[in-house]
């Protein structure tokens, strides 16, 4: 890839970051909220969390429907402008109905993924494109560092927290939104939609569930660290949400920078689902240690090893074009991940409850069954596009 084709990523990054970071600005003023709306902690979480969540498929399936990839300036900018309007009157909500409706739009920010990937399908080829997704989906666990570093950066100040993110998201979108817009990339293949749907697609379940895989229910684990972490040092809970994010955000850029270099040598498609597997092996001893309650650097370790499955998330989104036939990739690409993100809203449904009842450690410990989910989905989808190639 030229160095001039990088700034089309780079700024997807940035407004995907930007966008993101409520995700763990939001869990950092916990007390302040608890405090406004009269409720105690754990509610403010278990509602805070289950409707941010749900508000990832509810804008993939708005994107589905609406099409956002087909006019990415109005649409685009459209929810995003909504997004930064709820995070800049964050600090001034005084019911728990307006808290509901700002998580829910806030969590649609990752509509971002989706077009990154569907417009990136028809802008890169396919191995440039793994390094494209990976620039801008890095984004994603980028905000989550942007937005717990920034409060502590803020001395926990609420409303200079969320005035910045507020006003910056909407500006830091202009570059991305004309970009994507310049007339140098021709989408027009991509505007050529088919009737029809991949939802009955075995591939298009198995590409959610794996998706679903990620970080513990598709990165949960952003939200339930600072409950979990309850009872350690403050600062224990900044360092591992830190780590949380910015380690995240590495492991994404550099799974797809591995699979980027090996796909200009004999593997091919191959080496996307060779750095999958490496990423889902390595966190499996993660969720062992992290669920012991480990203190110090073994709480570090294990959420360093967690986030190694940020080598699949760029993957994930770089393989609709492989898999799915001309005038389906658009569809492929909403349905998958409407499928992955209702991870979203079982988690914190099932996964919250769970821990208040049998504690965190043993919620964190049946996790593990997604990682040996997504070795085995990595393996079945190679030999599925292998098969398909012949």
């Amino acid at each position: 890839m030229r160095l001039k084709e990088l700034s089309l990523p780079i700024a997807g990054f940035i407004t995907a970051m930007v966008l993101l970071s409520s995700l763990s600005s939001f869990m950092m003023f916990i007390p302040f909220f608890s405090r406004v709306l009269k409720l105690n902690s754990n509610e403010i979480i278990y509602l805070g969390t289950i409707f941010y969540f749900s508000g990832m498929p509810l804008g993939k399936i708005l994107g589905r429907f609406l099409k956002f990839h087909k006019n990415t300036t109005y649409s685009t900018f459209g929810i995003i402008f909504l997004i930064s309007l709820t995070l800049y009157l964050m600090p001034y909500i005084n019911s728990i109905y307006e808290l509901i409706a700002f998580r829910l739009i806030q969590g649609m920010a990752t509509i971002l993924n989706d077009i990154f990937s569907i417009s990136y399908s028809y802008i890169f080829d396919d191995r440039s494109r793994v390094l494209a997704n990976t620039l801008s989906i890095s984004g994603v666990p980028s905000g989550v560092a942007l937005g717990s570093s920034l409060s502590f950066l803020s001395g926990m100040n609420i409303y200079m927290v969320f005035t910045i993110l507020g006003t910056v998201s909407l500006l830091i979108s202009l570059p991305f939104i004309f970009l994507i817009n310049s007339k140098k990339y021709n989408l027009e293949e991509l505007r050529k939609d088919k009737t029809g749907t991949t939802i009955k697609k075995p591939v298009t379940w198995i590409m959610g569930i794996m998706w679903m895989s990620i970080a513990g229910f598709n990165l949960i684990l952003a939200s339930i660290i600072p409950a979990y972490l309850s009872i350690y040092d403050p600062m224990d809970i900044g360092i591992t949400m830190s780590i949380f994010g910015i380690w995240g955000a590495i492991t994404t850029i550099f799974g797809g920078l591995i699979a980027y270099f090996l796909y200009g040598g004999k593997l091919k498609q191959r080496s996307l689902f060779l750095v999958s597997i490496v990423g889902y092996a390595l966190s499996i001893p993660g969720f062992i240690i992290f669920s012991s309650y480990p203190k110090g650097s073994l709480l570090y370790l294990s959420v360093f090893l967690i986030m190694m499955e940020g080598f699949v998330i760029s993957i994930i989104f770089s393989l609709p074009r492989l898999i799915y036939k001309d005038g389906y990739v658009a569809k492929g690409t909403w349905e998958f991940s409407m499928i992955g993100s209702t991870g979203h809203i079982i988690a914190p449904l099932v996964l919250l409850p769970f821990a208040y009842a049998y504690g965190y450690g043993t919620a964190i410990f049946l996790i593990i069954i997604f990682p040996i989910y997504g070795i085995l989905a990595s393996i079945y989808l190679s030999k599925y596009l292998e098969k398909n190639r012949k």
